[in-house]
């Protein structure tokens, strides 16, 4: 689970307790909004995770 802390941290810049409530939202319920804004830059950052190999996605907010 620290690879995915260290991963948050560098694709985002997060710090390291942002990043660790990320990966624990996502280690509970399976998945987690990790950021959000327009959808050029959240597919970027889809593949950036997607590279790291997490599983990503990039939705429609409501």
């Amino acid at each position: 689970m620290k690879v995915v802390v260290v991963i948050f941290k560098r694709v985002f810049g997060y710090s390291d307790n942002k990043s660790t409530q990320l990966m624990m939202e996502v280690h509970h319920r399976g998945r987690a909004v990790v950021w959000s804004g327009t959808r050029s830059r959240a597919e970027r950052y889809c593949a950036q995770l997607q590279a790291a190999g997490l599983l990503a996605s990039v939705e429609e907010g409501t």
